[in-house]
């Protein structure tokens, strides 16, 4: 059960693999498993995240005027 919500949680974006994995009671490796087996996205990346890490943050979404 504790898993299950876990999972659910993580999936939403309320929970952090780590955070979720020790609600869960196991390693992150063992969650990260465990989220495979029940098809949940491993990693969340959004466009402003993925342009975050790149160094290209732009400051949002551009209109043209």
């Amino acid at each position: 059960m504790k898993l299950a919500a876990a999972i659910h949680w993580y999936g939403r974006g309320l929970l952090s693999q780590e955070r979720a994995a020790e609600l869960a009671g196991m390693n992150r490796r063992d969650f990260i498993r465990a989220l495979a087996r029940e098809g949940v996205d491993v990693f969340h990346v959004d466009d402003d995240g993925l342009a975050r890490e790149l160094g290209q943050d732009t400051g949002g979404p551009k209109t043209n005027q």
